[in-house]
This record gives structure tokens, C-alpha cells and sequence, in this order.
């Protein structure tokens, strides 16, 4: 298992300072009262939600998904296409705070056979958070790509937080409309969080033509 001193020493030696959940908008009055909860936690006490994915094939219920960085803007696009009248808000986390907690560290998506045939403790450990920035991948070379040290080779890159992710761990929340921005801001600002509008956010990682 890997510490948590070691896998914050090595988030700070890449200069991860984000790490990027998504989410329906209307998510976020129970979010920014218990935090972001697992969907096993949600359906065992019965607290309603939108759900993402109705399938969950990376078969981890007990587990948070986050992206490192910038969303997993391959996911996003197709919710985004199959939901065009949901409203979305991405909500940035504090690197530092929320790998104090319980992580698995999935160098593609979590659903991925590459992954999911990887027990949940290997999951846990030093190589496998160095593996989400390994040289190459699926024959695409960081070093082609002109990757940051802070972005993981693979965009679908996962890390499945196994503890509710507090409210005090949220930094900031990004909406594609001002519209929905000040619908929610009254809430958001209310716990001390900032918000606002950035379309970058939404927008395919600067890579996205290595990884069709």
C-alpha cells in the first residue's frame, strides 16, 4: 500500500494541484452538504441523485471518480451528446486533501479489462499512481504529445476514491453557462466556494487526436 506522506510527495513533485469530478448540476445541493459519496453509499441510504453512468462496469459502487487535472473529456463528450438538456458543473479538487484519502490509481478507465483485471490493492500502490504517467501508452509517447509533468498520459486516466470526499476539498466549481452558474452560486458561495464560467473545461484535451 502506498503512504499517504509518499503519494503527496510525488503529487507535488508533478505539480498536480487539481483533481476534476463531473457531475449534473442538480447533484449539487447534496454534494456541497455531505460531500461527494460513493454510489454504494447513495443507494444504501436511499439519497437521490443523477447518475452518470447507469452501468458502473469499472465495478467499484464503494468509490469516487476522478480525472486528474482536466475532465475525462472523452466520457464528458458522450454524456454531454445522449443528455443534450442536462446541465453540468465540474467541480475541481484540492490534490492534496483528497489523496489523504483511500485511492486506486487506473492508468485508462476504470472500466477497461487492462484495469479492471487488476485487483483493487495493486491499484493502490506507488507504481500503480506512477503508471498513470508511464512514457507510452497504447503506442502514444508523452514526449510526442508534448504532455505537462501534472497530465496523465492516457486523458481516460482514473483515480477511485474509496472514502467520501469532504466538502472542505472542494476548491472550485466551473459551469458552460451563466444561466446555471447563478442558479447554483448563491449555495456554492454560501459553504465559501468560488465559481465560475470557463469553457476550457469543456473542451477536449489538447491531445484528443492521438486518442480517437
Amino acid at each position: 500500500m502506498i503512504t499517504n506522506l509518499k503519494l503527496i510527495n510525488m503529487c507535488k513533485e508533478r505539480g498536480i494541484e487539481e483533481l476534476v469530478h463531473f457531475t449534473n448540476a442538480t447533484n449539487l445541493p447534496s454534494i456541497l452538504d455531505q460531500g461527494l459519496l460513493s454510489r454504494e453509499y447513495l443507494d444504501y441510504y436511499f439519497i437521490d441523485y443523477s447518475y452518470n453512468d447507469s452501468y458502473r462496469m469499472d465495478s467499484v459502487k464503494n468509490s469516487v471518480s476522478l480525472s486528474v487535472t482536466s475532465p475525462n473529456y472523452k466520457m464528458f463528450y458522450k454524456l454531454r451528446c445522449a443528455n443534450p438538456n442536462t446541465h453540468w458543473a465540474i467541480i475541481l479538487l484540492n490534490a492534496i486533501d483528497v489523496l489523504k484519502l483511500d485511492c486506486a490509481f487506473c492508468y485508462t478507465n476504470a472500466a477497461n479489462s487492462y484495469i479492471t483485471n487488476i485487483p483493487i490493492d495493486d491499484r493502490k500502490t506507488t507504481r500503480a499512481f506512477e503508471s498513470m504517467f508511464m512514457d507510452e501508452l497504447f503506442g502514444n509517447k508523452r514526449s510526442d504529445i508534448g504532455l505537462e509533468l501534472y497530465e496523465t498520459t492516457d486523458p481516460q486516466a482514473e483515480i477511485l476514491v474509496m472514502e467520501t470526499i469532504p466538502v472542505s476539498a472542494i476548491d472550485f466549481i466551473v459551469f458552460d453557462s451563466y444561466r446555471i452558474l447563478n442558479q447554483y452560486k448563491p449555495i456554492i458561495e454560501a459553504r465559501g466556494i468560488s465559481c465560475s464560467v470557463d469553457l476550457g473545461y469543456y473542451r477536449p484535451r489538447r491531445d484528443y487526436e492521438y486518442w480517437r
